[in-house]
């Protein structure tokens, strides 16, 4: 078929908001192909010819969630700046409670590592350093998370409010997005995976709602995914209000602070 980026739709959102749930789902479906990280990034870098075997690919992408309206794509942890080749494909966010994210966050490690040492840090660092307009637009925060009493937990908070705030941008900007909270896929799976079937305009599927007993690409030797995710595990709830009992109230005070309106927005009035 080729690799024609009008086939393509992206899979975006924070990390740790079940961008990969999403990828294992959607690659159940006859009529879509789907890549993980790695091999999106390889593929927008030109470092990689994807073979292609169904009519619509899915590139999921959360590193680069809030630059899709800008005129070039990076990251420094995993690709170099490369032109924005987003045309208006169909964008589908994930959205998660800021509280479980930052709690996610904080339990993952990459080689033993924090990640929100060796990936958060250094991801906000970069754009600090490279970002004008990013700096211009959030200035108060950034000056607020130079005295945070929770350093960790605020920029954990801010990473997911500047990702989560591009839902906004998208949809001011006519982007054809869909919304879709954790929380929602995984306490009604059915439900929400129909409206991705209709926002992709393809048909459903019940294999959607089995993924585990499918093969899937992008996984180690022991069947997990990037970050841990265990592509055998049943859609399930088992990861909802996992903050409890992880946070102070003063910590969580702190992450509600730096997290901004969009929790509000998305989490106290219905969803999209």
């Amino acid at each position: 078929m080729g690799d024609d980026p009008a086939t393509w739709f992206f899979i975006i959102g924070c990390q740790r908001s079940g961008t990969t749930l999403m990828r294992l789902v959607l690659e159940c479906h006859s009529r879509i192909q789907c890549c993980d990280e790695q091999a999106t990034y390889s593929i927008l870098a030109g470092r990689r010819l994807l073979v292609r075997e169904r009519p619509l690919l899915g590139l999921k992408a959360p590193c680069l969630t809030e630059q899709f309206g800008n005129t070039s794509l990076w990251d420094p942890l995993v690709l170099p700046e490369v032109s924005n080749p987003y045309c208006g494909q169909k964008l589908i966010f994930m959205m998660r409670d800021v509280r479980d994210t930052v709690a996610s966050m904080l339990r993952l490690r990459v080689r033993t590592e924090p990640w929100t040492e060796t990936h958060l840090t250094t991801a906000l660092e970069a754009k600090l350093d490279r970002d004008p307009a990013f700096v211009e637009r959030y200035a108060p925060v950034i000056l607020k998370l130079r005295t945070a009493r929770y350093p960790t937990l605020a920029r954990a908070a801010f990473y997911w409010r500047y990702k989560a705030e591009a839902l906004y941008d998208y949809l001011e900007r006519g982007f054809p997005v869909l919304l879709i909270r954790y929380e929602d896929l995984v306490t009604r799976a059915e439900v929400e995976l129909l409206r991705v079937c209709g926002f992709l305009q393809v048909p459903w599927e019940s294999g959607l709602l089995r993924h585990p007993t499918f093969t899937h690409a992008e996984v180690d030797d022991a069947g997990l995914a990037i970050g841990g995710t265990d592509a055998r595990r049943p859609i399930d709830t088992h990861s909802l209000g996992q903050w409890h009992g992880v946070f102070s109230d003063d910590q969580l005070n702190e992450i509600l602070e730096f997290a901004g309106s969009a929790q509000t927005g998305i989490y106290f009035t219905p969803a999209q």
